[in-house]
C-alpha cells in the first residue's frame, strides 16, 4: 500500500489495541525518520518495510514541521504493518529564551506520541512551512547572485511541493552541470584559503570526507565559506515555547542530536531544560556521522548519555531516545550496522512509555492511555 501525502486533515479517532505489553516488540528502534511528506526519500509505507528488512522493530514518523495528515494516518492505522509505527513530528526551533532565542539551523525537537490533528501543532507547522517558503526564496535570490543558476520553481519540484528544506535547494542545484562546475571552483577557493584558516580546513575535511556536505558548508549554512547566502526561518517559536507545542499535542519533547545544536544550547543549558521539565528528554542515539566527525560526534552522545543520568539520579525522570535521522534506505542500512545502535535502542521505546507514562494512542504499539 502506498499512503497518500495529501494535507487535508480529517477527524479520525485514535487506534485503540488491546491492552498488553511489549513483550512482542523485539528488536532494533528508531524514533526519528523522515518521509517524501519533507525532506525524505522514502513513502511511509517503504519506510516500514525497509525498516523490517534491516530489523528494526520500531519506527517514529518524525518530518520536518509536518504531523501525519489524516489520509496516511488512516492508511496507517488500518494496515497490517511488520514494524510498529509512532506519530511524531521534528520542530524546528530557535534556540531558548536564557540566550535570545535566536534564530538556528540545527536547532530541533523530535515530538513523539503526538497527537498529528491538533490545531495549535498543525497551525504553528503550516507557519513555519510558510517561513521554509519565505527563507527559500531569499536562498534562491542569493544563489543567484553568486553565479549559480537555479529558481523557485526548481526547488519546489525537487521538494515535491511539501516542505521545502534545504536538501531540495541541493538537489536542484546539483542537477545542473554548470552549477557542479560553480560549487567546485569555491572549493578551490575554501581550500587555499584553509591554508591559513583552521576552521576552514575542518570544512575541508569534511567535504573530502562526505562529498554531499559540499553545498552546506560552501554556502548553506549559517557559518558557510560564502557568508551572505544562508536565510533564517523567522517563524520560529523559542524552545521553551515549542516543547510546549508538543507538550499540548500530548507527546513528549525530546531534544534532537545535540551534536549540531550544541552552540546554541551548550551542555548546562540541555541540563537545566531537562531539570525543569522544558524536555522530557535528549536523543543519546543519533545518526551515522562522516569519518571526520565520529570521534567527536560519540563523545557528544556520551555527554548527553550522562546529562540524562544525571538529571534523573537527582529526582528527574528523563528520557533517552534517539534515531537514524533517517531520509533514505540506504541511512537505515548505515544505521541499523553500528554496533551502538544494536546495543542501546532494544526497548528504548518501552522504557521512554513507562518513565514518563505516554499515552500511545498514536501509535501502533500495545495500548497505555
Amino acid at each position: 500500500l502506498r499512503l497518500s501525502l495529501v494535507s487535508k486533515r480529517l477527524c479520525v479517532k485514535p487506534l485503540m489495541l488491546p491492552a498488553g505489553e511489549f513483550g512482542s516488540v523485539q528488536g532494533l528502534e528508531s524514533l526519528h525518520n523522515h518521509t517524501t511528506l519533507s525532506d525524505g526519500e522514502l513513502s511511509h509505507s517503504d519506510l516500514l518495510e525497509a525498516a523490517h528488512e534491516h530489523g528494526v522493530a520500531v519506527a517514529a514518523f518524525t518530518d520536518h514541521d509536518a504531523p501525519l495528515p489524516a489520509a496516511t494516518l488512516s492508511a496507517l492505522q488500518g494496515g497490517d504493518w511488520p514494524v510498529r509505527w509512532v506519530s511524531g513530528v521534528e520542530l524546528s526551533s530557535a534556540g531558548p529564551k536564557a540566550l535570545g532565542a535566536v534564530p538556528a539551523s540545527d536547532l530541533h525537537v523530535v515530538g513523539l506520541f503526538v497527537d498529528p490533528r491538533n490545531e495549535a501543532l498543525v497551525e504553528h507547522c503550516e507557519r513555519v512551512r510558510e517561513g521554509r517558503q519565505q527563507r527559500m526564496c531569499g536562498i534562491v535570490q542569493h544563489l543567484r547572485d553568486v553565479g549559480l543558476d537555479i529558481s523557485v520553481d526548481e526547488c519546489l519540484l525537487a521538494s515535491g511541493g511539501e516542505a521545502v528544506g534545504r536538501p531540495h535547494i541541493v538537489k536542484a542545484l546539483n542537477a545542473k552541470e554548470k552549477n557542479l562546475a560553480v560549487l567546485q571552483d569555491l572549493f578551490q577557493r575554501m581550500r587555499r584559503d584553509a591554508a591559513s584558516d583552521p576552521s576552514l580546513a575542518d570544512k575541508v575535511h569534511a567535504c573530502e570526507a562526505e562529498p554531499g556536505q559540499l553545498p552546506y558548508a560552501l554556502l548553506l549554512s549559517p557559518d558557510a565559506y560564502v557568508r551572505g547566502v544562508y536565510v533564517d526561518n523567522r517563524n520560529l517559536r523559542d524552545l521553551e515555547a515549542t516543547a510546549a507545542l508538543v507538550h499540548g499535542a500530548g507527546g513528549v519533547a525530546i531534544l534532537a542530536h545535540w551534536s549540531t545544536a550544541k552552540r546554541q544550547v551548550p551542555l548546562p543549558v540541555l541540563t537545566s531544560l531537562l531539570a525543569c521539565g522544558t524536555l522530557d528528554g535528549a536523543e543519546t542515539v543519533y545518526g551515522v556521522t562522516p569519518v571526520t566527525l565520529q570521534v567527536e560526534w560519540a563523545a557528544d552522545r556520551a555527554d548527553v548519555a550522562r546529562c540524562v543520568r544525571a538529571c534523573c539520579d537527582g529526582g528527574r525522570t528523563v528520557a533517552a531516545a534517539g534515531g537514524g535521522d533517517v531520509h533514505k534506505r540506504s541511512q537505515l542500512r548505515d544505521y541499523a550496522a553500528c554496533a551502538f545502535v544494536r546495543e542501546q535502542t532494544p526497548g528504548m521505546c518501552e522504557r521512554l512509555v513507562r518513565q514518563l507514562g505516554v499515552c500511545t494512542a498514536w501509535s501502533s504499539l500495545p495500548q497505555r492511555v
